[in-house]
């Protein structure tokens, strides 16, 4: 290419690089250039593999190939020369143009671009804050529980809907769901499933924390808070005795007195929030035992999986959920329940409807829902007994009982549905599957079954219980000043026609069910998948 072509050449980029020189066209600018010096490089690499791989020239073709060289550069050394005098001057000139400056910055910046290789970013991982760590276990507790209360809950309800279309629905001397022989094999078979429910809970979310080492114990954990310490009364010994009338000792009374449901010391069934807290503990109890366990010899490996673990695992959780975790709850249970009788007694009964219908909605199922239903059984009892000594059954003492039982019953009809159609009415506020699961929770709702709302109380203690208790407490404090009244010890629409002042009932249901339904709506968070 001639000297006139060149200077022809430079003059052409240097007018596409003058105009706005701000720094987004500079980087467009320094992207292409790049790319040119680039492929010029790559060409030169090519073309000198090349001509490294032509063969050697005689020495003939040497001296012949040299000549035009020498010619070559005289004819440079000329050109140079005879460069025009302004230019000359131009160069001499300690300050540079604006268009020159803009220039070499971008040509430096190609330089850089191509000499020195992009750094390399390494994201590395942030740790998750504690509250999703926690959140993120419980979850998996949850997904795993959650196909054995739906399933269960929906047996449970077919139980019930055989007996009342067989007509048996207002009975009052057997259970609902276990009159026919059909409707018995379904109720026992969705209880069963229901058991599993709080030690798959349990158990998962031991697993979430430590790994398969911890399943098993947390299994173990959640049995214990679904079905309490063993009652003492079905034990040969007493708490003081053994069955010869031997002394136990003091060590085996400190065990008969708190490793055992005493007769008169409360239920002990701590239910799923026990489940919950029985998955914690052994996951950090496996937690520590690895850590204890981590300088032991890789030989030892299937010794500490098989033995040590499980072992040592499930003797600690059943000594802390007999000795701790369920005489606590057993402590709590019988103060509840005397709460309420003192109420009773006193005759508030619009504050005693308020309580019993909260306490049902707290745990669903534990501690203080089973001093809420125990106190209304007692009540069906004592009604009872009025009748046999004469009293009638429009005599106030006898309507205050079946008032008592009809506010229990409303209350536990309120969370599950109310959870139910909040998924519906806040879609963006609760996941695809919990949305899915809204019409099982529903349909236990109405049948009484407050086990339809656990999975979601699982995921979200603190919003759902708050707003379940807020609904049932008002359910079941309307339900008192309506006076509705219950004969039977089963709630939900299969027990209606046993339901005294039955519009007035389904209104309190209705208004419970909507301040639990709108007041979790407010109170969740819209869920990272609805985003966007």
């Amino acid at each position: 290419m001639s000297t006139e072509n060149l200077k022809d050449t430079s003059e052409m980029e240097t007018e596409v690089l003058i105009g706005e020189t701000s720094e987004a066209e500079t980087q467009v600018l320094v992207e292409e250039k790049t790319e040119e010096k680039t492929e010029e490089k790559s060409e030169g690499f090519s073309d000198v593999s090349e001509e490294n791989k032509e063969p050697e020239k005689s020495e003939e073709e040497n001296k012949e190939s040299e000549a035009p060289q020498e010619e070559n550069k005289e004819s440079e050394n000329s050109q140079e020369e005879s460069k025009d005098p302004e230019n000359s001057e131009e160069s001499k000139e300690p300050e540079k143009s604006e268009d020159t400056k803009f220039e070499e910055k971008v040509e430096e910046k190609v330089e850089e671009k191509i000499e020195e290789p992009a750094p390399i970013k390494i994201e590395l991982p942030q740790d998750e804050s504690k509250g999703k760590k926690i959140y993120s276990w419980l979850l998996e507790g949850e997904k795993a529980s959650f196909p054995f209360v739906m399933g269960g809950g929906l047996l449970v309800f077919l139980a019930f809907l055989i007996d009342t279309i067989a007509g048996y629905g207002n009975t009052a001397e057997v259970e609902l769901g276990g009159i026919l022989p059909a409707s018995a094999l379904l109720k026992y078979m969705g209880m069963l499933s229901m058991a599993l429910m709080v030690p798959i809970l349990a158990g998962y979310i031991a697993k979430a924390i430590a790994g398969k080492e911890a399943l098993a114990v947390g299994i173990v954990g959640g049995f214990f808070a679904y079905s309490g310490n063993a009652l003492i009364d079905a034990m040969s010994f007493t708490g003081k005795e053994l069955f010869d009338k031997s002394d136990l000792g003091a060590f085996n009374q400190f065990i008969a007195g708190f490793a055992f449901e005493q007769s008169k010391g409360g239920v002990t069934v701590s239910g799923f929030l026990g489940g919950i807290l029985a998955g914690f503990i052994a996951g950090f109890l496996i937690l520590g035992l690895k850590k204890a366990c981590e300088n032991m010899s890789d030989s030892m490996e299937s010794v500490k999986t098989i033995i040590i673990y499980p072992i040592v695992g499930i003797v600690v959780i059943s000594l802390v959920m007999c000795f701790i975790v369920n005489p606590v709850t057993a402590f709590v249970n019988q103060s509840m329940l005397d709460a309420v009788t003192s109420l009773a007694e006193a005759g508030m009964l619009s504050v005693l409807g308020l309580l019993l219908g909260a306490m049902v909605a707290v745990d669903m199922g534990g501690a203080f829902s089973k001093a809420a239903y125990t106190f209304g059984i007692g009540m069906l009892g004592t009604a009872a007994t009025y009748m046999k000594n004469g009293v009638k059954i429009d005599d106030p003492k006898v309507q205050t009982c079946y008032m008592i039982m009809a506010a229990i019953m409303v209350g536990s009809m309120v969370p599950s549905f109310g959870i139910a159609v909040s998924t519906w009415i806040f879609r963006n506020k609760f996941t695809a599957e919990e949305r899915a699961a809204s019409i099982p929770s529903g349909i236990m709702g109405i049948s009484s079954l407050m086990e339809g709302s656990i999975p979601y109380a699982i995921a979200d203690p603190l919003r759902v219980i708050s707003s379940s208790v807020l609904g049932a407490g008002v359910a079941g404090l309307l339900s008192m000043l309506f006076k509705c009244t219950i004969t039977v010890p089963v709630g939900g629409i299969f027990t209606l026609a046993s339901v005294g002042n039955i519009g007035l009932f389904i209104v309190a249901w209705l208004i419970g069910s909507a301040i639990t339904c709108v007041t979790l709506g407010f109170m969740k968070r819209e869920v990272e998948e609805n985003v966007n």
